[in-house]
């Protein structure tokens, strides 16, 4: 019993080892086969260098063009239309042939820091033309197994290179990979010396002239709808004749236009991008290939429609803002219904009845019982006043001669039916309500009269009937401090931004970032090809929030942001930024982020406001005999409604007949007004 219980066991330990001994093989397999799949861009690399090296050696080619990245990486194009990639820095390639021609003119390898004379049959394999024959150029690939294989017939035979198998290292070299170790360019000799990595010899190869080249005004993608035509600007010299290698595109090339026309169709029915590569050819058959980097849509672009509209539905050349993250929550939801939100709901006609008051009074009395007005003299503010403002249907007048008032200290130039000289707006300092009312056709708030201005020659100087407004304005050193200075360059349409630092910045919280400055480059970008006049006041110099809040001069740039996340010296905010921010524009302050005081929730639905302007419109009363008295009625006597520092807030299913300006929006964010 004892001899059978040995068998088994013995039996079982085998058959453990042979199962480890099978894992052990597979795992070496899989990751042979993954580092022969990593090597195939490096194998194809080197094949292609080495047909450009013999092609150096045998003096058949030239240097048409080259250029060097950020990374130091030097591309060099050839005149047969290749292009070789010099990589800066050491590139570990011990366990890859790298080739060389040696004294003799015949082809070499060195591996693992071993160099051997290349033989096929016993015999050395030419690289240079002898005795009427043409050189031979090598291929090179990887068998299953991981040997290396050479083919001097352009790969219809192969044979193994020695004894040589890939090594583990091999693959972290996929993307580096080179026959060639350096370059350098002297311009005086007109020539490129190249050295090559196996044995560090060199091969001198000249500089076609510069007067060769096809270059396409364009930077980036071009970015393409169906069937669209775009025309784009070129210039060339010494071209003798361009092919295209496109087959779906219709590319056509004239003397100082590149015309392209996209496929009418997207056979990939997603977008995708591609290369449209023109290859041009001088006199003496030297080739150069020039790419123009292509991006189709699956929808058509209307070839009538602005072009400023035509840059932004590509995103090239985008002069527009992107607005898919306006209006209310960023555009994703529409606000809920003033009877759905749960607010206490006050009637303005109960109030007027039972208290016997004017509609004007009923809503101040109103605003006022709930901390949203003035009261005494001091402005209240409550920002969470979660009440529905309900106009029932009827007329309901807000202002008429009956609210004026008469200051002889004020202006006497315009008085109303009374001879009263001062008129005074509502004003409205709450946020989380709505005014509401049953549908534009059956609820009207009306002026009957203007609202008389501070001074006839201050056009828009008549106060707004209903404005709805924080208190606090951005550009006030105490209101809005200051949280963060922007540390690192960012361009338009970016959401992050580098700053000083993130402490008081929380996810939520909305902020402004903004630029105040006078820098005269700065400037003149902002005003285009427009002559600088030095009265205008973007001529002048701002003046710090911390020395004052009179905000009239220089570049003033404000956004409000809603911050998604602060953290690590970083703001990324819920919607992109609108302009490039340059930070060595530091003249006054630079670009910083500051605190923004605003209220939230703000509706006005389903009412029509209704004043008495005048007919017609004259520009600041232009044209009318008695325009220094007139001007203001046109510009600015019958303005119904300003929201002012609020976000998330909306205006909708409103009509205005009969005013000077119908709706206005300040210093806020994020709102929407529709139907």
């Amino acid at each position: 019993m004892k001899k059978v219980i040995s068998i088994i066991c013995i039996t079982l330990l085998v058959a453990l080892y042979s199962c480890d001994e099978r894992d052990d093989l597979r795992s070496d397999i899989d990751n042979l086969k993954e580092r022969v799949a990593n090597l195939e861009a490096s194998i194809e690399q080197m094949n292609s260098d080495i047909s450009n090296y013999q092609q150096m050696v045998e003096g058949k080619i030239l240097v048409v063009g080259y250029s060097k990245d950020e990374q130091d990486n030097y591309t060099i194009e050839l005149s047969n239309g290749e292009t070789v990639t010099i990589y800066s820095g050491k590139v570990d390639m011990n366990d890859m042939p790298l080739f060389s021609v040696n004294a003799s003119g015949h082809w070499a390898y060195t591996i693992n820091d071993m160099t051997t004379e290349l033989l096929v049959n016993d015999k050395p394999v030419s690289a240079i033309p002898e005795a009427g024959t043409a050189g031979v150029t090598p291929k090179l690939k990887v068998d299953a197994n991981g040997f290396w294989l050479i083919s001097i017939d352009n790969g219809s035979t192969w044979n193994k290179l020695g004894n040589n198998q890939i090594a583990d290292g091999t693959q972290a070299v996929a993307n580096a990979s080179s026959l060639f170790s350096n370059v350098t360019i002297d311009e005086a000799t007109g020539q490129i010396t190249f050295t090559i990595r196996a044995d560090n010899s060199q091969v001198k190869v000249p500089i076609y002239g510069k007067d060769f080249y096809l270059t396409i005004k364009y930077e980036g993608t071009a970015t393409f709808g169906l069937g669209q035509k775009q025309e784009f600007v070129v210039e060339q010299a010494n071209v003798e004749t361009a092919t295209i290698e496109n087959q779906t595109w219709g590319v056509k090339l004239t003397e100082n236009k590149l015309i392209v026309t996209a496929p009418k169709t997207n056979v990939q029915g997603k977008e995708y991008e591609e290369q449209i590569y023109i290859k041009i050819f001088s006199k003496e058959g030297y080739c150069r290939v020039v790419k123009l980097p292509v991006k189709l849509l699956t929808t058509k672009i209307d070839a009538n429609s602005a072009i400023a509209w035509q840059h932004f539905k590509t995103g090239e050349n985008n002069v527009l803002p992107d607005y898919s993250y306006a209006g209310y929550n960023h555009g994703e939801s529409a606000p809920q219904g003033a009877f759905s939100l749960g607010y206490q709901v006050i009637n303005v006609k109960e109030r007027m009845t039972a208290k016997n008051m004017t509609a004007r009074e009923a809503l101040i009395s109103i605003l006022q019982e709930k901390g949203m007005t003035k009261v005494n003299g001091t402005n209240k503010l409550n920002a969470n006043a979660k009440i529905v403002i309900y106009f029932p249907a009827g007329d309901y007048v807000l202002h008429n001669d009956d609210d004026n008032t008469r200051d002889e200290s004020k202006q006497k130039d315009a008085v109303d039916s009374k001879n009263n000289n001062v008129s005074s707006g509502i004003e409205i300092y709450g946020g989380n309500f709505v005014i509401k009312g049953d549908g534009p056709d059956k609820t009207r708030l009306i002026m009957e009269t203007p609202n008389l201005p501070t001074s006839i020659s201050n056009l828009s100087s008549s106060p707004i009937l209903l404005a709805i407004k924080h208190t606090n304005g951005p550009n006030n050193a105490g209101n809005s401090p200051k949280l963060a200075s922007v540390t690192e360059n960012a361009k338009r349409g970016d959401f992050t931004v580098k700053v000083s630092g993130t402490t008081g910045i929380s996810s939520g919280q909305w902020v402004q970032l903004r630029l105040r400055s006078g820098d005269r480059e700065l400037v003149k970008k902002e005003i285009g090809p427009i002559a600088l006049n030095e009265n205008w006041a973007i001529a002048k110099a701002p003046i710090s929030i911390n020395q004052s809040s009179d905000d009239l001069y220089g570049v003033k740039i404000t956004e409000f942001h809603q911050v998604k996340s602060a953290a690590n010296g970083k703001i990324t905010f819920y919607e992109p930024i609108m302009h490039d921010i340059d930070i060595k524009y530091n003249d006054t302050e630079g670009w910083e982020i500051r605190t923004y005081k605003y209220l939230e929730n703000v509706g006005i639905e389903d009412l029509s406001f209704v004043g008495n302007a005048l007919d017609g419109y004259a520009h600041h009363g232009e044209g009318h005999a008695e325009q220094a008295k007139v001007g203001w009625q046109y510009d600015g006597a019958y303005k119904p409604l300003l929201l002012q520092r609020v976000v998330n807030s909306w205006v909708r299913n409103v009509h205005f007949e009969s005013v000077s300006e119908a709706l206005t929006f300040a210093e806020s964010a994020n709102s929407s007004a529709y139907d």
